[in-house]
């Protein structure tokens, strides 16, 4: 069930794993101890309908997070684009997701 997939889900805040993604720059309750850094993860170019695609990169970025230490992302977002391949026979698309990797208290 990806954020485009047509069975509708809450998009304002959302865990995923065991790191927790925040579309604000602060979180309710907790104290950020530590920013490390930005983290990025991307798709591999598709052509069609979205699925599960954005899952994956979410799950990628948490992961990205994890390996650096951090327990939560914050400040994150999705951005997604379009190319051609093969001249104008094909569109393909991917998504982009990022955030800033923080550890926070608890």
């Amino acid at each position: 069930m990806g954020i485009f997939s047509k069975t509708k889900k809450d998009l304002s805040v959302f865990t995923s794993h065991t790191a927790t993604c925040f579309t604000s720059s602060s979180i309710p309750s907790r104290k950020i101890i530590s920013n490390l850094g930005m983290v990025k993860a991307t798709s591999r170019p598709f052509c069609g309908a979205y699925d599960e695609e954005d899952d994956f990169v979410q799950a990628e970025l948490v992961k990205k997070a994890e390996s650096i230490g951090a327990n939560a992302v914050i400040n994150f977002r999705y951005e997604t684009g379009c190319f051609e391949a093969n001249g104008a026979s094909m569109n393909n698309a991917f998504i982009i997701a990022y955030g800033d990797a923080v550890l926070i208290d608890g």
